[in-house]
């Protein structure tokens, strides 16, 4: 939860003012513009993900910050970018596909889906890069890491003597082990963080716009990141939450009958899974700011409670009934018990993260404004106090 929390209020604070910078020596920020350099960012993020695994493959610390922190800004970015990127496709590209058996709704719907495509395309082929590039130009340590190997030492304790008794072995075979220390290396596996992180980032950006294509199939808007579709009846949001979370379901009996082997079907169940938790965050935002029309502050502190209070309630619950109803006997099933839990960990993390990175900018606007000195250098004290905070 604090990972997303400070990967998408950095993002997403300093990708507003990229947008609204307006310095005389700059070109102004157009939607072209901004598609161009999100894209950018987003390439040399993703590929600093694999460079910096590499160097620091002997600290296992440095690692799962980079596989969490690292990946899920990459993540965000990603998101920002191919958001920006669909939009504008919409608006571009309908006018051509439109034609006598197709409306203009329909053209933008397949641009949408098309969009889609494109991101997942871009990923895969991101992927496929990232394996070739490790195992041609990175299999050897770095000369310079960042960090040394480590070395694990185990006391080895004093053993009893192995011998069973003095009739059955000569006294020269009953010899006592001395106490003392083994030294070994401790190597964490970079490759498994990397791809980690590589899979996290494909998971976070499918399942966005999975959610976002399908918001823009049935109301006709794309929403964005920070923004929420208008969306009146409430129940719109259960009959897509539950959809998606069908289709996790489904895609993870099929895992299970057919081997878990598959990287495609592993990121697809979690986008599916990512994309109901999307649902989950648009279902408590609408609710909770339909009960609270006016009064804003106390809308968003309520929806971030409230998320972070059912998420914590539901993982307890699942990791309860797991433990007593999933016995995991056989490592398959250990493994698939594990990964049920990462699923659920990760997808409440996401919504709870959005949920507090809201109450917090609104909280930061408010300050700003509240300041005559902050607001007269709105744009300058907003990115000061976003980095503070973070």
């Amino acid at each position: 939860t604090m990972t997303v929390f400070i990967a998408v209020y950095l993002v997403q604070e300093y990708w507003e003012a990229f947008l609204k910078q307006d310095v005389p020596f700059l070109p102004k920020t157009t939607p072209m513009i901004a598609a161009i350099v999100g894209f950018c960012l987003f390439s040399m993020f993703y590929s600093s993900l694999l460079i910096l695994g590499w160097k620091m493959q002997w600290s296992h610390k440095r690692l799962f910050a980079l596989k969490t922190l690292g990946g899920t800004f990459t993540a965000f970015i990603g998101i920002l970018t191919f958001t920006v990127i669909q939009q504008q496709s919409i608006e571009v590209f309908p006018d051509q596909l439109k034609s006598s058996m197709v409306t203009l709704g329909a053209a933008q719907c397949i641009t949408a889906v098309g969009t889609l495509l494109f991101t997942w395309f871009v990923l895969a082929a991101y992927r496929e890069a990232s394996v070739g590039f490790r195992f041609e130009r990175l299999s050897q340590p770095p000369s310079s890491p960042w960090c040394s190997k480590i070395t694990k030492t185990t006391t080895i304790p004093a053993a009893a003597r192995n011998c069973t008794t003095f009739f059955t072995k000569p006294a020269s075979a009953c010899t006592s082990p001395k106490a003392g220390t083994k030294s070994e290396e401790f190597l964490p596996d970079w490759i498994t963080m990397v791809s980690e992180a590589e899979e996290e980032v494909a998971q976070l950006v499918i399942s966005f716009l999975i959610n976002q294509t399908t918001i823009y199939m049935l109301t006709g808007e794309i929403p964005g990141l920070n923004s929420d579709p208008k969306a009146d009846n409430i129940n719109y949001w259960w009959a897509v939450m539950c959809v998606f979370f069908v289709f996790a379901v489904v895609l993870f009996c099929c895992r299970q009958r057919g081997g878990e082997g598959s990287q495609t079907g592993r990121v697809l169940q979690l986008s599916f899974a990512l994309a109901s938790s999307w649902s989950m965050y648009r279902l408590a935002t609408s609710y909770l700011d339909s009960i609270y029309p006016t009064n804003v502050p106390l809308s968003r502190f309520t929806t971030a409670v409230t998320i972070t209070c059912v998420s914590i309630m539901l993982m307890y619950l699942f990791d309860k009934a797991a433990g007593r109803r999933l016995p995991s006997k056989t490592q398959s099933g250990h493994d698939s018990l594990e990964s049920m839990k990462y699923t659920l960990a990760l997808c409440f993390g996401v919504i709870s993260g959005l949920a507090w990175q809201r109450t917090v900018k609104f909280a930061v606007h408010s300050l700003i404004e509240g300041i005559s000195f902050l607001s007269t250098y709105s744009l300058a004290s907003e990115l000061v106090i976003t980095l503070l905070v973070s």
